[in-house]
């Protein structure tokens, strides 16, 4: 289990103070939530807030926004990149141990709009990780949103800066969401009561991308695997790969396959202290040598 640190002088900030309650719980969930890392730079689609928040997308859309605006965060809604300018500021890192395992978190995140900005955080809050960094270290260098009113845009933006880009990205869930209703054979929400391309669930790959699951790929996985508790089998596999980094996987779907099929053959376990209905190979052996002994073949006393 993961553990966050969350500064009692945040209550006092008046920028924080100032959001609306459903964006400043957002900004809790970013500074404390399991997709958070040790410095405060990672990739969470808006699709996965809003399931863990149990919120409609267009929500969490505005309380970024309303974050981004305030200089509280950065996102990039095209690569899911959000960054907490401040957060290496309130986590600092005391030895050169620590330093090299936050640059390589930095190191195997996939290239971002927002990297030159947080090499920038880096600078300011931690210059003793940025010997240390080695991916993307010549990006374009764009203010940092602590120290000033301007928020870092993305490398391929024309200057507009990231709110436009996520105007953009609005205006394309819009479009979608307007086609969507214009096919009324496609249904709105899955039997969950979630919108049917918003994944239940997912693994991490090597490279520290997300393997998404869902609904549809459970229900396959279900009915090949009747003996099996999918979900739960999902969550042993989530807890073994993240306790297991040596052996991450690349072909995740080859993996969840091997997982449930060796669960399949072994079929459901007994409860503890409680006999499995199938006798194994070696009761019925015995069972067999018990019958011989019945029938006369146990040797005679002297």
């Amino acid at each position: 289990m993961r553990y966050a640190k969350i500064y009692a002088d945040m209550w006092h900030d008046e920028k924080v103070m100032a959001l609306d309650l459903e964006a400043r719980e957002l900004y809790i969930y970013l500074l404390s939530c399991e997709h958070c890392n040790n410095i405060g730079f990672f990739r969470l689609p808006i699709g996965y807030m809003a399931i863990d928040l149990r919120r409609p997308q267009q929500k969490i859309e505005k309380s970024i926004s309303s974050l981004v605006k305030d200089g509280l965060i950065a996102y990039d809604a095209k690569t899911g990149a959000v960054l907490i300018p401040k957060f290496l500021k309130w986590n600092s890192l005391g030895t050169e141990l620590h330093y090299k395992g936050a640059a390589n978190e930095y190191n195997r995140l996939l290239d971002s709009p927002l990297d030159a900005a947080f090499i920038s955080c880096v600078k300011e809050y931690c210059n003793g990780m940025a010997r240390y960094l080695t991916r993307n270290t010549n990006a374009t260098r764009m203010a940092c949103p602590c120290h000033s009113n301007a928020i870092p845009m993305p490398l391929e933006s024309d200057g507009n800066g990231i709110i436009d880009s996520y105007q953009e990205h609005e205006q394309e869930q819009q479009q979608e969401q307007e086609q969507e209703k214009s096919s009324p054979e496609q249904p709105k929400t899955s039997d969950s009561g979630l919108p049917p391309e918003l994944p239940v669930f997912s693994l991490p790959r090597r490279d520290g991308t997300e393997c998404m699951f869902f609904e549809k790929q459970l229900k396959d996985y279900s009915e090949a695997f009747p003996a099996l508790d999918i979900m739960g089998e999902l969550r042993r596999m989530k807890i073994w790969l993240q306790a297991h980094p040596k052996n991450a996987k690349t072909d995740i779907p080859s993996f969840v396959n091997r997982w449930l099929a060796k669960g399949q053959d072994r079929g459901s376990p007994s409860p503890r202290g409680f006999p499995s209905e199938k006798p194994s190979q070696r009761e019925l052996g015995n069972e067999a040598r018990w019958e011989e002994y019945l029938q006369g073949t146990k040797p005679k006393e002297g």
